[in-house]
């Protein structure tokens, strides 16, 4: 039996966090706290807004609202003028800076000019950086700071929307790369996978056309799938669906409008974990946004176990997991933390 327990409540207006194994990092406004072992003690102190914290192995950074950023990997030093973008290397950082987008050394203080423009949906990989600018995908050569190919997405023509609106496919989120394939998800449901040497598509599954839902029904753009071995997990409104990697063939694991109204989940966000998903939902559509925090096993859809939240305004994010713990943020900026008790399988 799989079960969890409340252990710890934080209420400091936190605005995000990252978690470790044995302690987490949160933020609020203007101040930055490190939490192990149920003790909480204040990293830094800014004197501008803060945004996100954020890890990437070896570095935490967190960017302020006027374009400086912190980061360290136990003391926190300030960069000024760097918006830091993602963690290249040991030494080396993607970061805005000026208007473009640079390659800044932390030893040296080299700061490289990569494109004259600044770039907000993109994946690193190796020394691959694959971003999106007016519709197209553009691999670009880290290591020869060179363009490689690009993809451009108008040719896959116009969509209709839920709202009946004609409109050209956008990138909602770059998944990650198995066997080569760069795994794209773009709107209207739809999965796009593209060779990463030389752009071809391998692959275009549109699940509007090929596993439709029923009238009232419709996949939500806004919750990604998941890449969990050599299948995409994809837990999206009222539908688990799995989709082999290799074949590309869709199995629909579960399907949750099948019972009656007060008995209906509609999942949002949620999170993949060692063949466990752990999720944020509304139940029996008591609310517009969701109040209920719960577990998932993979290969059935069944909801093994689950809470709700009372009195938080909702659950606007996925829940993070440790091996031990499963941490949730609130709309109000409480972070509720729950330690798993036992399992069977």
């Amino acid at each position: 039996m799989f079960s969890l327990k409340l252990i710890n409540k934080i209420s400091n207006n936190v605005r995000s966090y990252v978690v470790l194994e044995n302690s987490f990092l949160w933020n609020n406004s203007l101040e930055l706290h490190k939490s192990e072992c149920l003790e909480d003690f204040e990293i830094l102190k800014s004197p501008n807004s803060l945004q996100e914290i954020k890890y990437e192995e070896p570095y935490f950074y967190i960017n302020d609202s006027i374009g400086n950023c912190y980061i360290g990997i136990t003391d926190m030093q300030l960069l000024n003028n760097l918006h830091v973008k993602r963690i290249l290397g040991l030494n080396t950082i993607l970061v805005s800076y000026e208007g473009g987008t640079n390659i800044y050394d932390l030893k040296s203080y080299e700061n490289k000019r990569l494109l004259d423009f600044k770039i907000f949906t993109f994946q690193v990989a190796n020394d691959m950086l694959f971003y999106v600018k007016d519709f197209e995908i553009i691999m670009h050569d880290l290591s020869d700071n060179l363009f490689t190919w690009s993809y451009l997405l108008k040719v896959l023509g116009l969509y209709s929307s839920i709202t009946n609106e004609e409109k050209n496919y956008e990138v909602r989120k770059f998944l990650g790369i198995y066997d080569n394939k760069l795994i794209i998800q773009l709107t209207n449901a739809t999965l796009l996978f593209l060779d990463i040497n030389n752009g071809d598509v391998k692959q275009l599954l549109q699940l509007n056309k090929t596993i439709a839902l029923p009238k009232g029904v419709f996949y939500d753009d806004n919750f990604p799938p998941y890449i969990a071995n050599n299948y995409l997990v994809w837990l999206n409104n009222q539908r688990l669906l799995k989709i082999d990697l290799d074949s590309y063939e869709i199995e629909i694991i579960k399907d949750y409008f099948n019972v009656p109204k007060e008995e209906q989940f509609r999942f949002m966000h949620s999170t993949y974990f060692e063949d466990k998903i752990y999720f944020v939902a509304d139940y029996g559509w008591q609310y517009v946004t969701p109040s209920r925090v719960g577990v998932m096993d993979v290969n059935t859809g069944g909801v093994i176990w689950q809470q709700q939240l009372e009195k938080t305004g909702g659950l606007p994010e996925p829940p993070k997991v440790t091996k031990d713990k499963l941490y949730i943020r609130t709309a109000k900026g409480e972070i509720y933390i729950f330690e798993k008790e036992s399992y069977s399988t």
